[in-house]
């Protein structure tokens, strides 16, 4: 089976100003670099194209999990919120459902973590607990993908989840760029797109404001009474992102040659 997820522009919007302002601005207490996720809401149809069965998830818009455990190096929901806002959704809003959930994964670049350490900074001054990187080690060493710690904690939970109707997690990477130039728009570019990552369609990276973000996005495949994570490695999974592809998004170029 394939996939194709399509972010949709509010979606976009709200996956973006969440992991920038956490990163940047913090919470209330000031402390920076935090991680931080979400819902994720909207629908979800079957196709056949070319005689495989396609699953087309479509994110409509995303909701910020404002009860949820974050530090700066992880982020648990509240399954208590979860099933409110899902009743509230079935009751109000029954055009959309619940799809499955979002977080971000908050990197600093190696020159900041020179100059802080110079001032043997206290615990609160450091941004993230994480190893201080770059674009391009951040790339390299693939830390856009759910990590490790990440796939335990979905394994721990798998009975909340398959309850919920989790059918989808996506993940948000960011860092500032080392040579940082003022980007006003989007400069987008698919990871499908860059000589190493030719066999990656469901994950790409843009510039904005300083920043380089990744998105990524891990199909669920359900099964009855549980389900499995699908990644790159063993399903066909396309990222669409209309606001920035274009109406012929690389996914469909994608497509048309499988």
């Amino acid at each position: 089976m394939k996939f194709v997820v399509t972010l949709k522009e509010p979606a976009l919007f709200g996956l973006l100003n969440t992991t920038v302002e956490l990163f940047e601005t913090g919470d209330y207490t000031g402390k920076k670099g935090l991680e931080t996720g979400g819902f994720l809401w909207g629908s979800i149809g079957t196709s056949l194209f070319d005689g495989k069965k396609t699953r087309h998830i479509v994110v409509d818009t995303v909701t910020n999990e404002a009860c949820a455990y974050r530090d700066k190096s992880s982020f648990q929901p509240n399954f208590k919120t979860l099933r409110l806002v899902n009743q509230l959704a079935v009751s109000t809003f029954p055009h959309i459902t619940f799809l499955g959930m979002f977080h971000s994964h908050p990197y600093r670049e190696r020159a900041a973590s020179k100059a802080i350490s110079k001032n043997k900074p206290t615990e609160a001054q450091i941004p993230s607990k994480r190893p201080f990187y770059n674009e391009k080690n951040v790339a390299k060493k693939r830390f856009f993908e759910l990590s490790e710690g990440d796939r335990t904690w979905i394994s721990r939970h798998k009975d909340e989840l398959y309850e919920a109707g989790y059918r989808l997690e996506i993940n948000t990477t960011i860092c500032r760029r080392l040579c940082a130039v003022d980007t006003p728009k989007f400069a987008y570019r698919n990871l499908n797109d860059v000589a190493e990552y030719k066999s990656i369609r469901q994950a790409l990276h843009f510039d904005v404001l300083g920043f380089r973000v990744w998105i990524n996005a891990t199909a669920v495949r359900r099964y009855k009474g549980t389900f499995a994570l699908k990644d790159q490695a063993t399903t066909e999974i396309y990222l669409n992102v209309p606001y920035l592809m274009g109406a012929q998004g690389t996914y469909n170029d994608g497509l048309s040659k499988s």
